[in-house]
């Protein structure tokens, strides 16, 4: 599976590195402390309901080569680690490679991206995932911006195989710009099927989500507001739960605030909290989490 789909985006390359005019290159480091009220592992459905503080750091780094008609390659590396300062179990490792590869024809877009990802736990091998994802892209209006995309996902569990999942993802992401990229909102809608080896894990889930983001000036600084709010519901339907009486639902509630100062070209502080309201009848993925969140971020 996984050659078959580098073979498309090795042809789908071919089509679009025709002229190279330019070249960018990017990096970018982010130093982040934190609190986590409820310190958890989602994807395996695990909770403390205590809390602890934290410390975030990333660093990433990218290259895009575009063309004289629009299209574009690029590549990119991130590197991230998350240390909790009494939890350490919970301490994790990330490593994100992707390609992808965007071609103009008309006045559409035509995008392939591949990634993989290898997330460690505890210092052990935790989580693998590779993700190819075609998409599509064009403006209906001046001021509109949709992007309709297909993700497959294979998921590989370290410590349970019966996790092990492949994941199939539509989803439509829309753009109102009100005043450009000073002032929009986004929208998202996404419908996904998890079909894992034991089919107790097997669901399909609907997302919505909205986020509005403006930039406003306070004297001479201009910081960036964003607020956004996501609600997804999730239904597991192939096989009772062995700890529930019947089949297993979830309903998942997250908003979000961020703050993001430029205080040069290079730098800024950014804070941000989230909370996520997790309903679920399966006790383990029943819970409130609140993460506050201040870091500072430089980029070349």
């Amino acid at each position: 599976m996984r050659s078959r789909w580098l073979f498309v985006f090795l042809c789908f390359l071919g089509l679009s590195v025709q002229a190279e005019v330019r070249v960018d290159w990017s990096t970018e480091m982010e130093l982040g402390y934190g609190y986590d009220s409820n310190v958890a592992v989602d994807d395996v459905d695990l909770t403390t309901e205590t809390g602890d503080q934290f410390v975030d750091l990333s660093v990433s780094g990218g290259v895009e080569y575009q063309t004289a008609g629009g299209s574009s390659l690029s590549a990119s590396l991130i590197l991230s680690e998350k240390q909790y300062n009494q939890y350490d179990a919970f301490d994790g490792r990330l490593g994100l490679v992707s390609l992808a590869v965007q071609r103009r024809l008309s006045s559409f877009d035509l995008g392939l991206s591949i990634r993989y990802i290898d997330y460690w736990l505890d210092n052990e091998g935790f989580l693998n995932l590779t993700q190819v994802s075609p998409t599509i892209a064009w403006f209906p209006t001046k001021k509109t911006y949709l992007r309709a995309a297909y993700e497959y996902s294979d998921e590989s569990f370290d410590i349970d195989s019966s996790r092990d999942n492949k994941q199939h993802k539509i989803s439509v992401r829309g753009y109102l710009f009100l005043n450009g990229l000073k002032k929009y909102i986004t929208t998202r809608v996404q419908f996904l099927r998890d079909e894992a080896e034991d089919h107790i894990f097997n669901n399909d889930a609907g997302e919505i989500a909205i986020s509005y983001q403006q930039e406003i000036s306070i004297g001479e600084e201009d910081l960036t507001v964003e607020l956004g709010f996501r609600y997804q519901r999730r239904d597991y339907k192939k096989a009772i739960h062995p700890l529930l009486d019947g089949f297993r639902h979830d309903r998942r509630r997250r908003f979000e605030f961020q703050l993001t100062w430029p205080m040069s070209d290079s730098f800024a502080l950014v804070a941000g909290v989230h909370r996520n309201d997790y309903r679920s009848n399966l006790e383990s993925a029943d819970y409130d989490q609140r993460v506050y969140m201040l870091s500072m971020k430089y980029e070349l």
